[in-house]
This record gives structure tokens, sequence and C-alpha cells, in this order.
């Protein structure tokens, strides 16, 4: 009974979190809608059927996600807030851009670099050099660094989080028998604006970890946010182009990095993993849902390409990655889903 209590609690508060950034998207697609500035959020292209579809399946995440904190296999931490003054503070700035990212899409402006950015592109590789999702720069500003988060919640409804801690449940279970994963080494690949970052170091916050992103921009706000966090360095690399000695790691992750990235170079960052990876070493990742994986969610699959600039997502949900990873080697290749989200993991012998 006590144990039901808690998972209602828990996931009435992650519900109540969707709501609130639902209200906020609503507010701010109809305000950029009104303006003639964005032709919607695409959701409201799903059928009824298709809409309930996905309203069902955000509520089984959050329901399995209070599940695994009340286990232990994700920390409570998890469930608190940022500043609701940063957070609403932010709207304004969120409408502006919002605003201009309309204004890209219209020109299909898709390799716009302000004077900053330039500076920055001899350093990325020719796929990288665009405007994903119309963001200012891409992923080469502060800009869109800033916005990030707040943007990918609004986008999800609340469930990006969620989403992001699919994995931890494993990575507790499979380094259980460690204290608060003392002595492990793990490197993490793409990490954005460190929320995953923050999940994994309090999920093992004695292990030592490699955060690595090919943006400096966004490698700074995670460094901001775990500053006060030990046992981490930080590295601007190439995830299909690592520097670091075969066999290093016990681990390596990563978190909505490989549907931003061509098929080939999927493949080279695979092989990468497994080549820093010691023997018995795990190779898990969180990512889209690729088609098939939840038949019921394949509408809104197929909406991101058309809404949001996402050059390779079509070839990444058509392209199984269980495949690339069984075919440079790892072992015991297994995946799952929640929402429109993959975890999808493998061992090297």
């Amino acid at each position: 009974m006590l144990e039901n209590v808690i998972d209602k609690a828990v996931s009435t508060i992650t519900r109540v979190r969707s709501l609130g950034f639902s209200a906020e998207a609503l507010l701010l697609n109809s305000v950029l809608k009104m303006l003639g500035h964005k032709e919607g959020s695409g959701y409201e292209k799903l059928s009824i059927e298709e809409f309930k579809y996905v309203r069902d399946s955000v509520l089984e995440l959050f329901d399995r996600d209070a599940q695994a904190i009340r286990k232990g296999f994700i920390p409570y931490k998890v469930l608190i807030p940022e500043s609701p003054v940063s957070h609403f503070l932010r709207l304004p700035r969120l409408l502006l851009e919002g605003m201009e990212m309309g204004k890209r899409k219209k020109k299909g402006q898709t390799t716009q670099f302000d004077s900053k950015a330039q500076e920055f592109l001899d350093e990325v590789p020719k796929y990288y050099q665009r405007n994903f999702h119309f963001q200012d720069s891409g992923y080469l500003s502060d800009k869109s660094a800033r916005f990030y988060d707040h943007q990918v919640e609004l986008l999800f409804r609340g469930a990006a989080d969620a989403m992001r801690r699919l994995m931890l449940p494993r990575l507790h279970q499979r380094f259980a028998s460690l204290d608060e994963g003392k002595g492990l080494q793990l490197l993490e690949l793409g990490a954005g604006t460190g929320r995953s970052t923050q999940f994994v170091r309090w999920t093992l916050p004695r292990a030592k970890m490699v955060v690595t992103d090919l943006s400096e921009f966004y490698l700074r706000v995670t460094q901001e946010k775990l500053r006060k966090e030990r046992r981490i360095s930080f590295m601007q690399t190439d995830a299909a182009k690592l520097p670091f000695r075969p066999e290093s790691f016990d681990c390596v992750f990563s978190v909505f990095m490989f549907h931003e990235m061509p098929e080939a170079v999927r493949a080279e960052v695979v092989a990468e993993a497994l080549r820093v990876l010691r023997p018995g070493g795990y190779f898990i990742c969180v990512d889209s849902l690729q088609l098939g994986d939840n038949p019921g969610l394949d509408p809104i699959l197929k909406l991101f390409p058309s809404e949001f600039h996402e050059p390779f997502y079509q070839n990444y949900i058509n392209t199984p990655v269980e495949k690339i990873l069984e075919a440079a080697g790892f072992q015991n290749v297994g995946s799952d889903n929640g929402f429109v989200a993959k975890v999808f993991w493998g061992t090297k012998n």
C-alpha cells in the first residue's frame, strides 16, 4: 500500500510539471501563431486517436519513472525543480527566440551562423555545421545552449527529463555491486547542456567521469551546472574520433545524440565506444524511438523532420541502432523504450 502511495505521489509531481510545460507551450505557440511566426507544434496534425495514444504513452512513462525513483534506481534528487524565478524570466526570451526560429524556418535558413560561431566552424565536422532545430547558430551559440533544456521540455510537454532517465535503472543495476560507482571510469559522449550528466552523477556519485561534447558553448553550460561536483573532467572533442587510449573506460553513455548524426558517423561513434571500453565494459544510450519500436507512436516520429530541421532524423528512425551495435562487435545487445525515447545497450567481450 505504501509503495502505491509513493508511486502515485512521485508520478503526480511529474504530471503537474508536465501540465506546467504544456500550458507554457500552448501559450507561446498561440502567441507565435497569431504573430505569423510559427505554424504550430505539430501535435495538432495528429488524429484524436493518435493524440490519445501519445497522452497515454506519456503517462505510462511518468508512472514507470515514479516506480524507478521509489525503488531507489533513480535518486529522489531528480525531482527538485529549478528556481521558479529563473524559469519564468526565461519565457519572454523564449518567445523572442521562437519568433526568430520561425523566420529561419520560413526562409529555409539551415546554415546561418553569427560571426562568433563562424570562428568555431573549422573545429566541427561538416554535418554539424547547420542550424539544428532552426536554433540560433545551431549548437554553436551561447543563446541556444541557455535555452535548450527549456525548449526541449516545451516540445515534449515536460517529458524530456523522464525520457533521459530511462537509462538510470540499468546503470544502477549494472553497477550495483560497487559503492555508488566507486572505482568506475565513465565517459559521456555529446553531453549537450549536462542535464543527463547530472542524473548519472547523482546515480553514481563516486564514479570518475569524463564529459565530452563537440560544442564549446554547450560544454561550458555543462561545466557551470556541475561546478560543485567532484571527479569530473570536461573535454571538447568529436565522439567519432576520441583521443583516449583503448580500454580506458568501464562505461560509455550518451543521450539524444545519435539522431543528429549521419548513419556513417553513428557507426564510427559506436566503433570508437567499443575501442575505448575495457573488456566487459558497458555501452548505453538514450535517443529517439525508431519506426516500429512502438507502432502507435510512428505518426509523431514522422512529424519531426517536417516541423524541425532534423536532417538525419529520417535515416535514423529507419535504421535500427541494435544492428549498428551488433555490426561493431557488441554483445548482449538490447533495447527498451518509453514515450518517444529508446534506451539501447551492449557489452564488450
